[in-house]
C-alpha cells in the first residue's frame, strides 16, 4: 500500500478530488508545536468535522481525551487546517472558496471563532494549505500547491497579517522547530513516501534525514519528532529524535492509514488520524489517541473528524487519479 500516487493535475481538478480535499483533515498545531504557553489543564487540541452538514468541515476544539468537543467556525462552510498562534489568541486556517474552483484562501480568527479575516487571497489554480505559526509569533509558514499543467508545491513565510511574504522552499507540510530558527518539512511527493527535510528560516542549510515521512511533530521538550512512514508497506505512525536516530515504531493497523500525529502537551501521547485504506467518497475517519509505545489507543470522535500535518497532502495525493 503506497503512501501516495501519481499527480495529476487533472485529477486534483475533479470535483471528487476536491471533496476529498476538503475532507482532507486539519493541521492541528497543539501547545507542543507552539511553545507550550499554557498548562495541561487548559490544553485544547484543533480538528474539523463535518458531523452537522456533510462534507461541509469546519474547525472545533477538544481536550486532548476527546471531551468537550466544541464548535468554532460560524455559518457553512469549508474551513480546514486549523493552526494556534503561540499565545492561543488566535487561528489560522484554510478556507475552501468553492467545490468546483479548488482554490484557497488562508484567514485568522478569534479564538472563539470570531472577527474573522483574510491574511493571504486566493491566487489561481492554488491551495493554501498546512499553515503553522512560528512559536515566537512572528512569522506563518504554508504549502502552495500550485496545479496547472505540473503539480508543484512551494513552502512560503510571511507575517501573520500576510504582509513580506518570501519563498522558503520546494516541499510540502512546514513545521516549526521549538525555537522557530528552522522547519520541518517533506519533498514535494510524486510517488513513493517523500524524503523527511529541514531548513533554516532563510532558506539555507537543508538537511535530507535517512528516514523518509509525511507530516512531522516536534514533541513539547523539542527532543524528538513524530512522523508517518512506512513499515511492510503500511503507513505507521513513527517517533525518533531529532537527529534522526533511534526510530521507534508507535502505532501500525493493517488496511489503515495512521497519519497526522499530534503532540499532548505532556509529551506522553499523540492524536491522530485513522483512515481506512480503500477510501470512498465519504472516508470514515476519526482522530485516536495513543500511548507512545502504541499501547492504549481508543478513538476521541466518532468517524467524522480528522486531524494533524500531513493529513491534507495525503487526501491531495490519492484523489489525484487519470
Amino acid at each position: 500500500m503506497a503512501l501516495v500516487c501519481k499527480i495529476t493535475p487533472r485529477g486534483l481538478m475533479n470535483g471528487t478530488a476536491l471533496a476529498l480535499l476538503v475532507a482532507m483533515g486539519a493541521l492541528a498545531i497543539g501547545a507542543s508545536a507552539s511553545g507550550g504557553h499554557k498548562q495541561a489543564a487548559e490544553e485544547r487540541i484543533l480538528f474539523v468535522s463535518d458531523r452537522d452538514k456533510p462534507r461541509q468541515y469546519v474547525v472545533y476544539s477538544m481536550k486532548p481525551d476527546g471531551a468537550d468537543q466544541v464548535r468554532l467556525s460560524k455559518g457553512d462552510g469549508l474551513e480546514i487546517e486549523p493552526a494556534w498562534s503561540p499565545d492561543r489568541k488566535q487561528i489560522v486556517f484554510s478556507r475552501v472558496l468553492s467545490q468546483d474552483n479548488p482554490t484557497t484562501n488562508l484567514c485568522v480568527m478569534k479564538a472563539d471563532g470570531s472577527e474573522r479575516a483574510v491574511i493571504l487571497p486566493e491566487e489561481p489554480q492554488t491551495l493554501h494549505i498546512a499553515a503553522a505559526w512560528s512559536p515566537d509569533g512572528k512569522h506563518i509558514a504554508y504549502s502552495a500547491v500550485k496545479i496547472s499543467d505540473a503539480f508543484s508545491s512551494t513552502i512560503y513565510v510571511m507575517d501573520p497579517d500576510g504582509k513580506n511574504r518570501k519563498k522558503l522552499v520546494d516541499g510540502v507540510v512546514p513545521v516549526w522547530s521549538p525555537d522557530s530558527k528552522h522547519l520541518l518539512f517533506s519533498s514535494t511527493p510524486n510517488s513513493g513516501v517523500p524524503d523527511l527535510k529541514s531548513v533554516d528560516m532563510d532558506g539555507s542549510n537543508v538537511k535530507t534525514f535517512a528516514v523518509k515521512g509525511l507530516g512531522p511533530a516536534y514533541s513539547p521538550d523539542g527532543k524528538r519528532i513524530a512522523f508517518t512512514g512506512e513499515s511492510d508497506s503500511i503507513p505507521t505512525l513513527f517517533v525518533m529524535d531529532t537527529d534522526g536516530s533511534h526510530v521507534t515504531k508507535v502505532r501500525q493497523v493493517a488496511d489503515t492509514i495512521c497519519i497526522g500525529p499530534v503532540w499532548t502537551q505532556d509529551g506522553k501521547h499523540l492524536l491522530y488520524t485513522q483512515v481506512p485504506k480503500d477510501m470512498g467518497e465519504r472516508p470514515e475517519v476519526s482522530i485516536w489517541v495513543t500511548n507512545l509505545d502504541g499501547t492504549g489507543a481508543k478513538s476521541v470522535t466518532k468517524a467524522d473528524s480528522m486531524i494533524g500535518p500531513g493529513t491534507a497532502m495525503l487526501f491531495v495525493l490519492r484523489a489525484a487519479r487519470k
